[in-house]
């Protein structure tokens, strides 16, 4: 990729990510600031965002990790932001419903078993 299709490409994942997070350029200033102990220009993140230059690598490290992605994603080598949160299997993923069951562990599947009756079973009496 020549060097205007790598800003072009770094600009538009830069304000992709901001968008996201619904963070403005002074709100990204402040971010790098407080958690990388970054100091950067307004007039930086501005041509940052208007793909004039790219940040030094120790900044978009920084960038990457207050954006919450990776800096592959920023400079177009991935494809999506940052990989979905993983959550618990079964939970939020309906995937995993498997006829009409929910897999065990779950807060739907505890239900249902808190509200399944027991068979009866007679002390003494082999059950089967």
């Amino acid at each position: 990729m020549d060097r205007s299709a790598s800003l072009r490409v770094f600009s538009d994942r830069l304000c992709t990510a901001m968008n996201v997070l619904g963070l403005s350029s002074g709100d990204l200033q402040r971010l790098l600031l407080v958690q990388e102990d970054e100091r950067v220009w307004p007039q930086s993140i501005s041509q940052w965002r208007k793909g004039h230059c790219l940040p030094q690598r120790r900044r978009l490290r920084a960038l990457a990790r207050v954006l919450n992605t990776t800096v592959a994603f920023l400079m177009g080598e991935e494809r999506y932001i940052s990989p979905p949160p993983a959550l618990p299997e079964g939970y939020g993923n309906e995937r995993n419903v498997v006829n009409g069951e929910q897999p065990a562990g779950t807060p739907a599947a505890e239900q249902a078993e808190e509200e399944t009756p027991l068979p009866s079973v007679q002390p003494g009496v082999p059950d089967g």
